[in-house]
């Protein structure tokens, strides 16, 4: 009993310090609204919801990203099918609608998948990609 319990606590401390290895930027002046699952909040870098995101965006640029240019790349903790990586496969999230996933990107707290702990998806990527690449990034992840 002793043991599992040891080994349980390790196995939570790695993921807590998985999560905390990736530079988190400073807080914004008005920090995001999280919002409960399917129900988001369009941010102001957000265009109008009647431009949707893959309707803009390209998905060919967006699997370069997705693959390549995202650092850490989405590949490392995500596959494109249903397999489980660290994070959830993302076999049909196109079904989710634009603006969930584009919100799972900028603000990947805001909704956690059920089964996955929060705080281990990298915060960074509304500072490292252009409204464009997140354009191109949803419209790709619209194909799976």
């Amino acid at each position: 009993m002793a043991r599992r319990l040891l080994l349980l606590l390790v196995v939570v401390a790695a993921v807590v310090i998985a999560g905390c290895s990736h530079h988190t930027p400073p807080p914004l002046a008005s920090p995001p609204l999280a919002q409960p699952l399917g129900q988001t909040t369009p941010r102001a870098e957000t265009p109008p919801a009647a431009t949707p995101a893959a309707a803009r965006g390209d998905a060919a640029r967006g699997k370069d990203i997705f693959e390549k240019v995202a650092s850490p790349a989405c590949t490392s903790c995500h596959a494109t099918g249903d397999s489980r990586i660290v994070g959830p496969g993302l076999k049909g999230v196109g079904s989710k609608g634009d603006a969930y996933i584009r919100e799972s990107i900028v603000s990947p707290d805001a909704v956690v998948v059920s089964g996955f702990p929060p705080g281990v998806m990298p915060k960074t990527f509304k500072d490292q990609l252009s409204p464009e690449q997140l354009d191109d990034l949803v419209a790709y992840l619209k194909s799976l």
